[in-house]
């Protein structure tokens, strides 16, 4: 059971770097990229992901750690309480390699946001007025992306460090054993294979490009009656500080009234007469 948590846990981190460094190489490297081979580089990253997590796993049996029961005793890991120069070496590995996945996830990420939102903005500078539609469809394409990245970093952050850092703390035992957040932070890792799918479904191109367009338009429409309720009431305010200032006197209001109300009873006759005609 624990060379397969172990496993789990390390290929699911790497697997998620190996992505983003396959992400950043296509859209930062282009040339570089497709002079490797997409899938030859893919498959290659694949395969030496799991190798390496298998192989890793592996070591508490062979004299490098060891493997142990942790409270409340119903799942086995690794000891990262252990006082041992072996178990503080592959726990410490362990969990720094962990950060430092996470860490590159993290950064790469943010380059191609950067890279998509700067492309996305001199689109919208070189094309020309005919090419509006697929501006449009370009830049929700980029802003989709932008917010699918945006969220596998985050949910993978929040599950995944906690627990790389309570490893780190004890074995270190810098702070005294707390059983219960071990086992939070082991949650929150164990939910990162449950959001993972979710977010892939929920946040993919599709789904997101349509929610940016119902989005769009409705803040068109909410615009246009915040202007038309913010322009009629700024003219009444206008209107009622005007008089109460006596800048337009009332009999003045009245009058003005009066011949708005004629001129509309003229117009209306006038309709009425063309359509008699």
């Amino acid at each position: 059971m624990a060379v397969m948590m172990i496993f789990a846990g390390l290929a699911t981190v790497l697997l998620v770097s190996a992505m983003a460094v396959d992400r950043a190489l296509a859209i930062l490297l282009p040339l570089t990229y497709y002079a490797i081979g997409t899938r030859t580089f893919a498959n290659s990253l694949i395969i030496g992901v799991w190798v390496f997590s298998l192989f890793f796993a592996f070591l508490p049996l062979i004299g490098l750690g060891e493997n142990v029961a942790h409270y409340p005793f119903s799942w086995c890991f690794f000891n990262y309480f252990g006082d041992k120069t072996e178990d503080k070496i592959y726990g410490f590995f362990y969990s720094f390699l962990g950060l430092g996945s996470i860490c590159l996830t993290i950064i790469l990420n943010l380059r191609v946001i950067a890279r998509l939102i700067s492309e996305s903005k001199s689109h919208v500078r070189r094309e020309s007025i005919p090419n509006r539609t697929n501006r449009r469809t370009r830049s929700n394409k980029d802003i989709s992306i932008a917010i699918f990245l945006i969220m596998i970093v985050i949910v993978f952050t929040v599950c995944w460090a906690p627990f790389m850092i309570r490893i780190i703390i004890n074995q270190s035992h810098s702070f005294p054993r707390n059983e219960k957040a071990d086992i939070l932070s082991l949650i929150l890792a164990s939910w990162n294979q449950v959001l993972d799918p979710w977010v892939y479904l929920l946040f993919r191109g599709n789904t997101l490009t349509r929610l940016i367009h119902y989005i769009k338009k409705s803040s068109i429409i909410c615009k246009t009656f915040g202007r038309f309720n913010c322009s009629s009431r700024e003219v009444g305010k206008h209107d009622a500080t005007a008089l109460q200032l006596g800048a337009i006197p009332l009999t003045s209001m009245v009058t003005e009234c009066k011949q708005r109300h004629k001129y509309n009873d003229y117009s209306e006759k006038c309709r009425s007469g063309r359509t008699s005609i």
